[in-house]
């Protein structure tokens, strides 16, 4: 865990405090929203010792966000979320942890990718066998949910056998049973069987079907994990294999990140890991948003966490097209085709978001407008690149890490020239001696390069 990190447990009187003293606009989506505003207490504990410059960025990442990693950790009786917010420019505060515990807030910071992924270590990571050498196993999400069913109906025979000291198993089941295990997952709030701990862990635009029996099985029979036979549904050694190794799929972790641009989601990502007896199983959801499709496979825990980081890492982001119009164009908004939002004009130009299926998400350049458009209206404008502009050091500077953090990698003298990459939030994103030298400085101590130096005083 990072050596800095801060923390605090505060009630709704408190942030409500803290937003004003911070000056804070609250965005709808922020997790402060439903504080903004709210009556302190006289009794409640002062927040002299919040006003720091750390908590004024920490709180004005939670205020606007543009990222959003969340952490669901499952157990036999209560289920732990998590949740970890953060803006693209502003490097230095990191990740910011945000969640209720009980009537409260808390509220700590900063967390960087690599602590989030260390709490995910120590739910499933330890001594665990390596992974098994069989195909990944692709399925939408009714086949999961009939996997998950399948699953509980055979652990559901071998704890039979064992109680009853009967060391034969009947392997095959039939229909009645699947929905028998369906009804109980839905209904039930104990992770330790499958069905339940997918409804728990699943994305909240990905609901595990109710009724997953029939396209589920089939899709489990082409898939090779179950064989049919006079009504009679019998697993593959595959599927057995599942079963054993989850007979407690415990202990188990999701990991959910979001980043949006203005009113539009820029990327998704969705991860299960269930450790059980091991190897170590994840589960990838792929187009949580549209059509679902899960992945399964066996993975080693450095692996892993290694993907893992890459996940909860921002996402890039590429430079825009630049287009035109030759006519003018509706643009419709982010709920779908009825919402119209406004015209593009010719002659004007409009950068290029996204394109999805036809669809192009522009934004005015010199505007607030942006929405979809048909893709087919648009007309590229070649744009020359922009040459990285030169700075001169007024004062000499320290550098700090580009990973947001407090940690000095260097110091430009004063008088030296540097390039300058980008700027965000009164921070300035430098390269100089060649490159060796890279990182963030207060932006107040450049001046462009060729305007004159004002005289001291």
């Amino acid at each position: 865990m990072n050596g800095e990190h801060r923390t605090e447990l505060l009630s709704a009187g408190q942030l409500a405090r803290l937003i004003e003293a911070h000056r804070l606009q609250v965005e709808p989506t922020s997790p402060l929203a439903p504080f903004a505003g709210v009556a302190s207490a006289p009794d409640e504990t002062p927040v002299d010792g919040l006003l720091d410059a750390g908590w004024s960025r920490a709180l004005a990442v939670l205020a606007a966000p543009d990222r959003q990693v969340r952490t669901i950790i499952a157990g036999p009786a209560d289920t732990l979320v998590q949740l970890y917010y953060g803006r693209a420019e502003a490097p230095r505060a990191a990740l910011v942890g945000c969640w209720l515990e009980g009537d409260r807030m808390r509220v700590s910071f900063p967390w960087t990718e690599e602590d989030v992924a260390a709490v995910a270590a120590r739910v499933v990571l330890a001594t665990l066998p390596p992974p098994v050498d069989e195909p990944d196993l692709v399925l939408g999400v009714t086949g999961l949910a009939a996997l998950a069913a399948a699953v509980d109906a055979v652990r559901s025979r071998l704890f039979v056998s064992l109680a009853e000291r009967n060391p034969a198993v009947d392997a095959w089941f039939g229909l009645d049973e699947i929905g028998q295990q369906v009804e109980a997952g839905a209904a039930s709030a104990d992770a330790r069987w499958l069905v339940t701990l997918l409804r728990l862990l699943a994305p909240p635009d990905v609901a595990v079907p109710a009724e997953p029996i029939g396209p589920g099985l089939e899709e489990l029979a082409a898939a090779g994990m179950l064989v049919v036979e006079d009504g009679r549904w019998t697993p593959s050694p595959a599927l057995l294999g599942y079963a054993s190794r989850w007979v407690n799929p415990l202990p188990a972790v999701a990991h959910e990140v979001i980043e949006t641009a203005g009113a539009r989601l820029v990327r998704y990502g969705y991860r299960i890991a269930l450790r059980g007896s091991g190897p170590l199983t994840v589960i990838d959801v792929e187009d949580a948003l549209g059509e679902p499709r899960v992945t399964l496979r066996t993975v080693d825990p450095i692996g892993y966490l290694d993907d893992l980081v890459r996940l909860l890492r921002p996402g890039s982001r590429p430079e825009a097209d630049v287009v035109t119009v030759a006519e003018p164009i509706a643009v419709r908004g982010p709920q779908g085709p009825s919402q119209l939002v406004g015209t593009l004009q010719p002659g004007r130009r409009y950068a290029v978001r996204d394109r999805r299926r036809g669809w192009a998400w522009v934004s005015d350049t010199d505007g607030p407008l942006e929405g979809w458009v048909p893709e087919g209206s648009l007309h590229p404008i070649e744009v020359a690149p922009s040459p990285t502009p030169r700075a001169v050091v007024r004062d000499a500077a320290q550098v700090l890490a580009l990973d947001g953090g407090s940690r000095v990698v260097g110091t430009l003298p004063a008088g030296s020239v540097c390039l300058v990459v980008g700027t965000t939030g009164g921070w300035a994103h430098v390269r100089a001696a060649a490159g060796a030298l890279d990182g963030w400085v207060d932006q107040a101590v450049l001046r462009p390069e060729g305007e004159v130096a004002r005289p001291t005083t």
